[in-house]
C-alpha cells in the first residue's frame, strides 16, 4: 500500500508543479510558443511513450542481455533528450 501512496504523491507533486504551473517550468515561449494544453499534452505523451518503448525493450530479446539493454536505453534517452 506504501507504494501506491507514494506514487500518488510523486503525480501529484508531477501535476502541481509542472501542469498547474506550466507558463513557469513547461512552455519557453523563445524556443517555441505553445498552449499550455498543448504543452501539457506533449509531456504526458512523451511519459506515456517513453514507458511504453521502456516496456518494449525489457520484454524484447534485449530484456536477456543486461549490457544491450542498458546500451538500448541509453541510446533512447539521449534521443529523448536531444529531439
Amino acid at each position: 500500500m506504501g507504494g501506491v501512496l507514494d506514487l500518488g504523491h510523486r503525480l501529484l507533486a508531477l501535476v502541481l508543479v509542472y501542469y498547474v504551473n506550466a507558463e513557469l517550468y513547461l512552455i519557453d515561449p523563445a524556443v517555441l510558443p505553445l498552449s499550455k494544453p498543448a504543452s501539457i499534452a506533449i509531456g504526458v505523451g512523451s511519459l506515456v511513450l517513453g514507458l511504453a518503448i521502456y516496456e518494449a525493450l525489457c520484454r524484447s530479446a534485449l530484456g536477456r542481455n543486461d549490457v544491450l539493454l542498458s546500451a538500448a536505453l541509453f541510446a533512447a534517452l539521449a534521443f529523448a533528450a536531444w529531439a
